[in-house]
């Protein structure tokens, strides 16, 4: 699955109308506050692929769906009819249902019943507060490389996935997001004012990791994931200020949220509307021009 978001990250041409996500999601997770539909539904999707028992039982029925035992590959995926791009097709659709799974494979697909685009936004929404109730060290990167099949990624992420999974105490939660191509909003808003950087990105996502017990083996996994990134995702650190993460004053981190003439743009506009700082919240904003 992860070939297949690296496939259409390094496409330009990759419409617009198109979205994609990949998630890993560890033991324990509540399944039934990602399923975009009723509790009955995914029992049954459950029970129907799994063999019944020579009492007649099914095996489905000692799976709890709120605290499911087993870790999870996620997909989402959706098209919009946007004007003036091209018509749809299902292929990509067809290659997610297609990819080998060697277990269970759980689908919920308006393919031939179309629905509205305020409809499927809402089965993107994550139904709980937190994915599981222990702290976490965070970490949520882009990167604008076109060649992540020659650098090996997705072996290499899915090999850091598997080891995080099969260390007891830590618990993965991974969200991998395309941003689409040439054609993307994201990538075509570049320069538009915003003080939003690094609109040439091609695919982000975030990879936190929740312990229990111990920081160390949480810390260990992730300084591991930064050696490697370097190598398999991206030579730069690029980051989004929504994800933040490690040290959280701003004058010390700011190349990694931001272009340097954004930056110092940034610092000008402070130093013009803010001259004293009033509107400073944390050590997490830009400082102003004059301000050592």
């Amino acid at each position: 699955m992860l070939d297949l978001l690296v496939e259409k990250s390094e496409d330009p041409s990759f419409p617009r109308g198109y979205d994609m996500t990949v998630n890993v999601i560890d033991v324990t997770f509540d399944l039934a506050s990602l399923w975009p539909g009723d509790n009955d539904e995914l029992k049954k999707q459950i029970h129907d692929q799994l063999p019944d028992r020579d009492d007649g039982s099914n095996k489905g029925e000692d799976l709890d769906i709120f605290k499911w035992p087993y870790s999870l590959i996620v997909v989402y995926a959706q098209w919009v009819n946007i004007p003036g791009e091209p018509s749809f097709s299902s292929d990509l659709f067809h290659k997610i249902r297609d990819t080998p799974h060697s277990w269970l494979k759980i689908v919920k697909s308006t393919l031939k019943h179309p629905q509205p685009m305020s409809e499927i936004a809402s089965w993107w929404l994550f139904k709980k507060k937190r994915e599981f109730p222990y702290p976490y060290v965070k970490r949520t990167n882009t990167t604008k490389e076109l060649d992540l099949s020659k650098r090996e990624w997705s072996a290499w992420f899915a090999e850091r996935m598997t080891e995080a999974i099969n260390t007891k105490t830590l618990y993965v939660s991974s969200q991998l997001q395309l941003y689409g191509g040439t054609g993307s909003m994201f990538q075509k808003n570049a320069g538009n004012g915003t003080s939003y950087c690094f609109r040439d990105a091609t695919l982000g996502g975030t990879w936190d990791v929740f312990y229990k017990g111990s920081r160390k083996p949480a810390d260990d996994w992730q300084d591991l994931n930064d050696a490697g990134m370097q190598k398999h995702f991206s030579p730069a650190d690029r980051r989004v200020l929504w994800g933040s993460y490690g040290e959280w004053d701003m004058k010390k981190v700011w190349q990694f949220y931001y272009d340097e003439p954004t930056y110092t743009k940034l610092r000008g506009i402070r130093r013009k509307f803010d001259p004293h700082g009033l509107f400073t919240a944390n050590p997490f904003c830009v400082e102003r021009a004059d301000q050592e």
